[in-house]
């Protein structure tokens, strides 16, 4: 997802907090575009980590007469997700945050997972951002390393993607827990 913000937005984050978390040039004025990912960034992770390593395998050892291990096992060895396009919609739809973007495109469009630095390259000519202007934040590193990868210029790790998950720090990417922490208090 990104946005495009107004002055007020892009100047709403205190420089000082952004140059605290590893940004040494950092000014919200060089930002033009802003890309979030969703699950683990924006919207809360722990419901789709409830629902893949509890309640869908429950349910296939359940039809198949397995116990919750072997399920989880056969489960979870298949499969690997960058939000589908339908995930995506019905999510847009129960939270309403869709409204508030310019844009969504999701992995299953452009064809490559965002871990593969050609993902952004594509992505760039859809939503025609510039890499140097840009800031991504996601909660995986991988996802960020290609961006690197690929150039864009400011990218962030949210630490804790499920609310019920550890926190975690990284050695190459700033980190936030909270969006409230780029947000000016006076």
């Amino acid at each position: 997802m990104h946005f495009r913000g107004t002055k007020e937005h892009e100047n709403s984050c205190k420089d000082s907090q952004m140059k605290e978390r590893g940004f040494q040039d950092f000014s919200w004025d060089a930002v033009e575009t802003v890309l979030l990912d969703m699950d683990g960034t924006l919207l809360d992770k722990y419901f789709d980590d409830y629902f893949w390593e509890h309640l869908l395998p429950e349910e296939y050892a359940r039809k198949y007469s397995l116990d919750i291990r072997e399920a989880r096992h056969r489960l979870l060895s298949r499969f690997v997700t960058n939000a589908h396009y339908k995930t995506l919609d019905l999510k847009l739809k129960k939270n309403e945050i869709g409204k508030y973007f310019d844009s969504v495109i999701c992995a299953f469009d452009i064809g490559l997972p965002k871990e593969d630095s050609a993902f952004w390259e594509k992505a760039a000519k859809i939503i025609r951002f510039n890499k140097e202007t840009t800031m991504l934040v996601d909660d995986t590193e991988n996802v960020l390393l290609s961006a690197r990868a690929y150039g864009i210029r400011y990218l962030i790790l949210k630490a804790r993607p499920s609310s019920r998950g550890e926190l975690r720090t990284s050695e190459q990417f700033p980190a936030i827990t909270y969006f409230k922490e780029l947000i000016r208090d006076d």
